[in-house]
């Protein structure tokens, strides 16, 4: 029997974590919010708002509460919806990571629950934008051997970003820039391996893919997967003997998975490809 239920978590249960550091010059620049600031209840908006402006605090109220979660077969099913946008779900250490972002990509959201689905530690931000330039897309979390590694798209400056966290989802030095000026990055899904991590990313047209030290830097250079393709899903990461494996699905319902190596080798594999299916 499947085993169902719905989480909700009130705003005030926020855990304040303060702001991941940001490394470019427009950052630096525009004051960063305050870490009691984060995490905290929005104030109440004035009765002489516009509807517009009381549309957007409903849906950053909304955007700080979890979202429903339910365990189906033994997986964690997360419900995204205009307010937690691309929630979803990650296996980690007796539980599950839950990650998603808001519906104005300004802050993006974690928090546990332990095998069950039952929420273990209350939604944290993981990051606010610090400038109006930034746009800051659902982060994809891995557990690490002391905390979490984080990854996250920055769409409006092409930007793929990364992150450390401690065992209790603070921040661990600042937040790194994976890569800059990529062509429309989103969704974003990452992997640990032993003392590194595998990030990819999808964008309008193709994967990118990057091997990430430990501390957050680039190891070597990224590799495009699938260039110029138009891709509807990523699908995984996952660590392998020799590297790692990419899998996705396409625009026309092909899925396929890359193998890339450590030594940079790419190998593609089609698991299924609607050409060769009408032709049986």
């Amino acid at each position: 029997m499947t085993k169902a239920f719905s989480v909700t978590v009130s705003t005030a249960a926020l855990v304040a974590l303060g702001s991941l550091a940001a490394c470019n010059r427009a950052e630096h620049s525009t004051p960063r919010p305050t870490q009691a600031a984060l995490g905290t209840a929005l104030p109440t908006i004035s009765p002489s708002s516009t509807a517009e402006e009381r549309e957007a605090d409903r849906h950053a109220r909304a955007s700080e509460q979890a979202p429903t979660l339910q365990m189906q077969s033994g997986s964690l099913s997360v419900q995204a919806d205009a307010d937690h946008v691309d929630a979803h779900s990650t296996r980690v250490r007796n539980g599950w990571a839950v990650s998603w972002g808001d519906h104005a990509h300004r802050k993006a959201f974690m928090l546990l629950t332990d095998a069950s689905g039952a929420v273990r530690a209350a939604p944290a931000l993981v990051r606010q934008a610090v400038s109006e330039e930034e746009e800051v897309y659902p982060p994809d979390i891995v557990a690490t051997s002391d905390g979490f590694a984080v990854a996250w798209t920055d769409p409006s400056n092409g930007r793929v970003r990364f992150a450390r966290l401690d065992a209790n989802r603070r921040p661990v030095g600042r937040a790194s820039i994976v890569h800059d000026g990529l062509e429309s990055p989103r969704v974003t899904r990452i992997a640990s391996h032993a003392s590194e991590h595998g990030v990819a990313v999808q964008l309008d047209r193709g994967v990118y893919f990057a091997r990430v030290s430990a501390d957050g830097s680039r190891i070597g250079e990224g590799a495009l997967l699938a260039e110029d393709t138009a891709i509807t899903s990523l699908d995984r990461v996952q660590p392998t003997a020799t590297g790692y494996d990419v899998s996705w699905r396409e625009a026309s319902g092909a899925h396929r998975t890359a193998s890339v190596g450590r030594d940079g080798r790419v190998a593609l594999r089609t698991h299924s490809d609607p050409t060769r299916v009408a032709l049986r």
